[in-house]
């Protein structure tokens, strides 16, 4: 009886093992993440959070819908539009990496031992009167087998020795690639259409801080990430990765701080047009789009008029007007500070920059392990992992085959045609 429940206990543990290592699991586990893959490459991604990045959601739903029609709300509710935070693609990388390390280990052992092999082969023919075994692996030696094991009863052989070292290749740049997607979804961080200024960093996830560094020229701006300070310098429009880290710079704007005192150095409120709120300090931006902005100081009875530079290569400039009239009091290049009788004007240079960008990383591990899977895959094809083991018992030859096309492979040998 203990005898017999070992067994029972054995055949359930090989049952089990099978099944863990089998290429159903493999093949509908890769088509699960296969699919979420695709999803990434040809679907726009939502944004993290709509509250925190309210244009960058509005302008990807837009897209989205351009791009999925009347499937939109499906591909919502699937988790297409966020795939990297989706459980299922998360679980099914992380049950791939556990079938595919259990593959590899059960590959290798078949490579290394003899007797693994012997046990995994599945029985192909029974056969009367078959050349004793030390033909048969004469035989196979010369068709290139590699002759595992050699007895009076038992021969296992298999295609030696490239053909499960491909197969390990295979499979091992499978795990490396899903490790790294399963790490990126995990340790990785993404912000769509972020505006950093200078002399103020921006948090990003993740622990990082984004500066936005001395200027490189008119047109270009230098920007560093901390911890790694990896460094971009770009221009408006541009967009690189470097070290797992991309970053698009969708436009830059040019600046200032406005401030006014009395002459007793008493802060005079100010404010961006007529109709918007006064403070004693207000942040004036200039682009492409808004060449020219207004800033009134009430109690000094002056407007300042800050147009930018045309071309921008040129010096942004300053009108100061006396109101209500209008009249132009001074016109000149737009300076640090300017005193005139009704007030003391400061005008601190100001940069910011409008960003996205998204942090991977493992994309290099993804990209080694995609290669070598590569390079597996194509070794396979040449030279497919195959195994035979031959029995030999009063007269019969029990013949068994495992792998691909190894039926195929052995069947012209037995000089019978393949049922």
């Amino acid at each position: 009886m203990l005898e017999t429940g070992r067994r029972t206990q054995r055949a359930y543990a090989r049952l089990l093992w099978q099944l863990l290592t089998s290429d159903v699991l493999l093949l509908a586990l890769l088509a699960i993440v296969g699919l979420g893959c695709v999803a990434l490459a040809l679907l726009p991604q939502a944004p993290g959070d709509a509250i925190v990045e309210p244009t960058a959601y509005s302008r990807w739903e837009i897209l989205a819908y351009e791009r999925s029609g009347d499937w939109f709300a499906m591909l919502r509710e699937a988790g297409l539009f966020r795939v990297e935070q989706a459980l299922w693609w998360r679980t099914a990388l992380a049950l791939g990496i556990g079938a595919l390390a259990l593959r590899l280990a059960d590959g290798l052992a078949t490579w290394f031992s003899a007797r693994h092999a012997a046990a995994l082969t599945r029985r192909y023919r029974v056969a009367l009167g078959l050349a004793p075994l030390d033909t048969w692996a004469e035989r196979l030696r010369q068709q290139r087998w590699r002759i595992l094991h050699h007895s009076s009863e038992e021969l296992v052989a298999d295609r030696a020795p490239y053909a499960n070292g491909f197969a390990a290749l295979f499979h091992l740049g499978l795990l490396l690639a899903a490790v790294g997607l399963l790490g990126n979804a995990l340790l990785g961080w993404q912000v769509n259409e972020r505006v950093v200024s200078s002399n103020a960093p921006l948090e990003l996830p993740g622990g990082a801080r984004l500066h936005l560094a001395e200027n490189v020229g008119d047109l270009a701006v230098r920007l560093v990430i901390t911890p790694g300070r990896e460094v971009f310098v770009m221009q408006a429009g541009q967009e690189r990765t470097q070290r797992g880290v991309w970053l698009k710079v969708h436009r830059l704007q040019t600046g200032y701080r406005v401030s006014a005192s009395d002459a007793s150095e008493r802060p005079l409120s100010v404010r961006v047009s007529t109709l918007g709120t006064s403070s004693d300090i207000v942040v004036v931006l200039l682009d492409e789009n808004e060449t020219e902005r207004f800033v009134a100081v009430p109690e000094a009875k002056l407007g300042l008029v800050l147009q930018r530079g045309n071309p921008p290569e040129l010096a942004d400039r300053l009108q100061v007007l006396g109101l209500p009239k209008g009249e132009v009091i001074t016109d000149t290049l737009v300076p640090d500070q300017l005193t005139l009788s009704q007030a003391k004007l400061r005008f601190q240079p100001l940069r910011t920059v409008t960003f996205s960008a998204h942090h991977r990383p493992l994309a290099g591990l993804v990209w080694i392990g995609g290669l070598l899977a590569l390079l597996g895959a194509a070794g396979m094809l040449v030279q497919p992992p195959q195994q035979v083991v031959m029995r030999h018992r009063h007269g019969w030859t029990e013949v068994c085959a495992a792998g691909w096309r190894a039926r195929s492979a052995i069947a012209p040998l037995l000089h019978e045609p393949l049922l």
